[in-house]
C-alpha cells in the first residue's frame, strides 16, 4: 500500500486523467493490483469478520487502525455500499485500512463532505481534474476531536428538537390544511472561510506537504 501513495505523488498526471470520481477509482485500483493486492467481495468474508470490521470502521471518533490479519495484501470496494464511507478497505495483513476517494472533474479546491464528516482514522485522496492537482490525508489532520465531537453533537441536537416539534405538532398544532409541513434537518458538513488565517485550498495550504508526509509515516507503521 506505500508504493501506491508513494506512486500518486510520483505520478499525478496519470491519476488525474480520470474525469470522473468512478475513473479516479478504477486507477487507484489498477495500481493496487499491480501491488499484489487481490479484489475480495463482500460473501468472501465471514457475517462475524464483517460485523467486526464495519462497527470498527463507521465510527466517527475513533483514531485507531483495525488490526486484523485476515485477508492478508486484499481489498474490498465499496463494502458498505457505494454512496457510504470508505470507498477502499485494504488490508495488509496487519490492518484493515478504510480509503476514501474524494475526486472532482471541475476545478474544486476543497472536499465536498456532504453529510459525511472526515472520520479521524480515514485516509482520504482528494484530487481535482480540471484543477490539475491531487493530495491525501488523514481525517485526523484535517479536523480535530474537539470540533468534530462539536460538529456531531451539533446535528444530535438539532435531530432532537426535530422530535420534540413531531410531539409538540400532535398536541398543539393542527395541521388544519392537511399538507403536513413539518421540519427536516438534513445532515451537511461544509468547510466556510470563518476567519482570516483559515485556508480552504487543499492544495496551496501551508500544511499540505506536512499532512501527505504522515499519510506515508502512518502506512509505513501498518507495513
Amino acid at each position: 500500500m506505500l508504493n501506491v501513495f508513494k506512486d500518486i505523488l510520483k505520478h499525478r498526471a496519470d491519476y488525474l486523467r480520470a474525469e470522473t470520481g468512478e475513473h479516479f477509482e478504477d486507477r487507484f485500483e489498477h495500481k493496487l493490483r499491480s501491488e499484489g493486492y487481490s479484489p475480495i467481495l463482500k460473501r468472501d468474508i465471514s457475517d462475524a469478520d464483517f460485523r467486526v470490521i464495519k462497527d470498527f470502521i463507521v465510527q466517527k471518533q475513533n483514531a485507531d487502525f483495525l488490526k486484523f490479519k485476515k485477508y492478508p495484501l486484499s481489498f474490498i470496494r465499496g463494502p458498505f455500499g457505494s454512496q457510504n464511507y470508505p470507498d477502499f478497505i485494504i488490508f495488509t495483513g496487519k490492518y484493515a485500512v478504510p480509503i476514501e476517494i474524494k475526486y472532482s472533474k471541475e476545478s474544486q479546491t476543497k472536499p465536498f463532505w456532504n453529510s459525511g464528516i472526515p472520520r479521524a482514522n480515514g485516509i482520504y485522496i482528494f484530487g481535482s481534474y480540471k484543477k490539475g492537482d491531487i493530495t491525501f490525508f488523514l481525517g485526523r489532520d484535517v479536523l480535530n476531536k474537539d470540533r468534530r465531537t462539536a460538529l456531531i453533537k451539533f446535528f444530535e441536537e438539532m435531530k432532537n428538537k426535530e422530535k420534540q416539534f413531531e410531539k409538540f405538532d400532535k398536541k398543539g398544532l393542527p395541521d388544519t390544511e392537511k399538507r403536513g409541513f413539518m421540519p427536516y434537518i438534513r445532515r451537511a458538513y461544509d468547510q466556510q472561510k470563518i476567519s482570516k488565517d483559515v485556508e480552504l485550498n487543499y492544495f496551496s495550504h501551508p500544511q499540505r506537504e506536512k499532512i501527505e508526509k504522515n499519510v506515508i509515516i502512518t502506512i509505513k507503521k501498518m507495513q
